[in-house]
């Protein structure tokens, strides 16, 4: 995504036809104002929002990842890419320019590796100190660092949500294993109410250079990703897609009492299709001390070969 638009209610204008017969304008016409003003009853209803999306060079590719089936997990921290996998899934993650990461998530299929789907943040916090409206703040990452054993790779991000919380996310991947399970650990730096917290979302990639059909004018006809089989669950988000399940799952159990989990909205497949997970709460929300530890725990993870897009119930948290 490389643009975002601002919609906003204005007054609505019309031209008249009619010449005007006096000063510096006659004979020119005339803007008359007419009909939807806004006024200070219905200003405030006015909402917009624009997503600024964080810019890279570029991700880098899969034939860079050089894992094979039988190798050791693996994870590596640098300045601005850190990568986090086993011998069936990988994450990898570079920082933009505004500190934030863009992921993205892969699958060895046989010998190769093809990328799923990519993420642009990894999750944001809706709060607000007491007599404020609550906004969303990204999580920013500063240091990373790693750990490799024998048969778990660990890989830690610390940085913070906006300027107000301290975080650090702790991602491991485990040998003979399709996912990787996430750990955050976050604190105020304030008194804050918590109103809300967003996992990271995930678009997920289409390829069509696979033998995908083509419409009369050359352009591929991109096939449907398989979402409908999967019955509602408060605590997943799937899709299914080149015989690959794919997604993130979560912890109903939080430090964050009052707040409900649901899934990323569901779109139209033929358009976009995006997994996540958020908890909001429509009370005050719970106030948050400095010093005071909020952990939430989730899982993304990458199955294949998959026969049915149920497989993804295999990898919900308790």
């Amino acid at each position: 995504l490389m643009a975002a638009a601002l919609l906003q209610r204005v007054i609505k204008t019309t031209v008249s036809t009619e010449p005007s017969g006096k000063g510096p304008n006659a004979g020119n016409a005339v803007n008359r104002g007419e009909t939807d003003s806004i006024s200070a009853q219905n200003a405030g209803s006015i909402q917009s929002a624009i997503t600024v999306v964080p810019r890279v060079s570029r991700m880098p590719s899969d034939a860079a990842i050089g894992i094979k089936a039988g190798d050791a997990p693996n994870a590596i921290a640098g300045t601005n890419l850190a990568t986090i996998s086993n011998d069936l899934v990988c994450l990898r993650m570079i920082r933009s320019d505004r500190k934030q990461p863009v992921f993205s998530l892969s699958v060895r299929k046989g010998a190769e590796w093809s990328a799923l789907a990519t993420g642009t943040s990894l999750g944001s916090v809706l709060s607000a100190e007491e007599g404020q409206n609550p906004w969303w703040e990204s999580f920013r990452w500063n240091l990373a660092r790693a750990t490799n054993e024998k048969d778990l790779a660990s890989l830690i991000l610390s940085g913070t949500y906006g300027n107000r919380w301290r975080a650090e996310i702790t991602f491991d991947a485990r040998r003979n294993s399709s996912a990787i399970n996430v750990h955050i650990k976050m604190s105020p730096l304030r008194a804050l109410r918590c109103k809300g917290f967003k996992l990271p979302e995930m678009l997920v990639d289409r390829d069509s250079r696979t033998g995908a059909a083509l419409r009369a004018d050359g352009s591929p006809i991109l096939m449907d990703n398989e979402l409908s089989s999967l019955p509602e669950s408060k605590q997943l988000s799937a899709v299914r897609k080149d015989s690959v399940t794919f997604g993130i799952t979560w912890s109903a159990i939080s430090s964050l009492n009052g707040l409900e989990w649901s899934p990323a909205l569901e779109q139209d497949p033929q358009i976009i299709t995006i997994l996540g997970g958020s908890a909001l709460t429509s009370t005050a929300g719970s106030l948050i001390l400095p010093g005071a530890i909020i952990e939430i725990n989730y899982r993304i993870f990458a199955y294949a070969p998959s026969l049915t897009i149920k497989d993804a119930y295999k990898f919900i948290q308790p």
